[in-house]
C-alpha cells in the first residue's frame, strides 16, 4: 500500500488503518520522513567550520548526499576533484577545503 492509497482511504472516511495494513502504513510513513533526519551532533555550518577534516556524515550533510555514496566514491576513487578523503584508523576524513571547492564557496 502506498501513500496515495492511504490518502484515498482517509478521504473516503476511513478513520483508522485496518489491523492487517498497519505494518504497511508504518513503512510508508517511515519512507516519507527520510530526508528530514537530524544533523549529526557535531555538525557545524560550513562557514563556521574550523576543523581541517570532517566525518562522512557531516560531509554528506553539506553536499546533500547519502553516506553510502561517499563510501562508494572513496572505494572506487571517483570523488569530486579536491575531495579526496584520508583514512584515519579505518574511517574516512573528508577535507573541509574540498567540500568548499565542490560547493563553490570562497575560502
Amino acid at each position: 500500500m502506498n501513500a496515495a492509497t492511504l490518502e484515498c482511504l482517509e478521504k473516503k472516511g476511513a478513520t483508522a488503518t485496518p489491523p492487517d495494513l498497519q505494518p504497511a502504513a508504518a513503512k510508508v510513513a517511515a519512507t516519507q520522513n527520510r530526508g528530514s533526519a537530524a544533523p549529526p551532533p557535531d555538525f557545524v555550518p560550513l562557514h563556521l567550520e574550523t576543523r581541517s577534516h570532517v566525518s562522512t556524515a557531516i560531509m554528506c550533510r553539506h553536499l546533500g548526499r547519502q553516506p553510502q555514496t561517499a563510501r562508494c566514491w572513496a572505494s572506487q576513487e571517483t570523488y569530486p576533484e579536491g575531495l579526496r578523503p584520508q583514512r584515519v584508523m579505518g574511517r574516512l576524513a573528508w577535507p573541509v577545503s574540498g567540500i568548499k571547492k565542490v560547493l563553490g564557496v570562497t575560502q
